[in-house]
């Protein structure tokens, strides 16, 4: 974080706190906040990266279908995956919410309906989250292979509100493996979570690449506002809403750019490792 309110004991900080004019004052809350938000996309972002790429340190997840826990002991192989998954889905739930609901904005709304609506991959997904938050298993096992089971995940939420949208995907994926395979539908493991997480690295870019000008703007001005009240020392103490916060005079800019270069990095790093 680039600020914090402080508990004040030591008399000399609050001679060297500076009271701002109402403008000002509102102005670089609102910053704050924003940077507030874009730290916790950020650490959002990494658990995200995290939990997917743990997947494949725990297990060998082959494009065949194949997956096998990598440890000796594999009397639990059903219950890590399961977990794993789970923790998964319910990080890159949480960035995706982030990222819809940003500065209380729409800039993204377009985005996501256009990817729910078209990546089949995303809204399965997105579906099994809530599947899981329900209290139901999303990944199945024939005693063969581990998959995403369409007659099992329906079957089983029954009971459990789908959208009428992912419902209806998923029946027509079901039946129309059903009447040109003959054949159960078991969607692969492999492809949904790496066509998955592929939609996220692209949302998340994409998100950057729309606020880029939005963020430029508002702390190009924060930043003139800090160097306006900066003093010698190296952190500024400003009262803001009956709170003494200390701001350490970094450059936000800077900063935001190399989140930007950060996702690109991480995208870079998926398409040799995926593609």
């Amino acid at each position: 974080m680039n600020n914090k309110s402080v508990s004040i004991a030591d008399s000399n900080i609050l001679d060297k706190t500076v009271n701002l004019n109402p403008d000002d004052e509102q102005f670089i809350l609102k910053c704050l906040k924003t940077s507030d938000k874009l730290h916790t996309i950020f650490n959002y972002f990494k658990i995200t990266e995290y939990n997917f790429y743990k997947i494949f340190v725990e297990f060998e997840v082959k494009k065949n279908g194949f997956i096998s826990l990598k440890c000796e002991d594999k009397s639990e192989e059903f219950i890590v995956l399961n977990s794993l998954l789970i923790s998964y889905l319910t990080s890159s739930r949480t960035l995706t919410d982030l990222l819809e609901s940003f500065e209380q904005t729409n800039l993204m709304d377009d985005h996501f309906k256009k990817i729910y609506d078209t990546n089949f991959y995303y809204q399965l997904m997105y579906t099994l989250r809530n599947f899981a938050l329900h209290g139901h298993i999303p990944v199945y096992f024939d005693g063969l292979r581990y998959t995403f089971n369409l007659e099992y995940i329906l079957k089983e939420g029954e009971n459990f509100k789908f959208s009428n949208s992912a419902k209806s995907t998923l029946e027509k994926v079901r039946n129309t493996i059903l009447e040109d395979h003959l054949d159960i539908a078991n969607i692969d493991f492999y492809t949904t979570i790496t066509e998955y997480h592929h939609s996220l690295l692209i949302s998340t870019k994409q998100f950057f690449e729309v606020y880029e000008s939005i963020l430029k703007g508002k702390f190009t001005k924060y930043k003139e506002l800090i160097e306006k009240y900066k003093n010698d020392d190296d952190i500024l103490y400003l009262n803001l809403g009956n709170e003494i916060h200390s701001i350490f005079p970094n450059d936000i800019l800077k900063w935001i750019n190399s989140l930007d270069n950060f996702i690109q990095e991480k995208l870079s790093f998926y398409e040799q490792q995926f593609t």
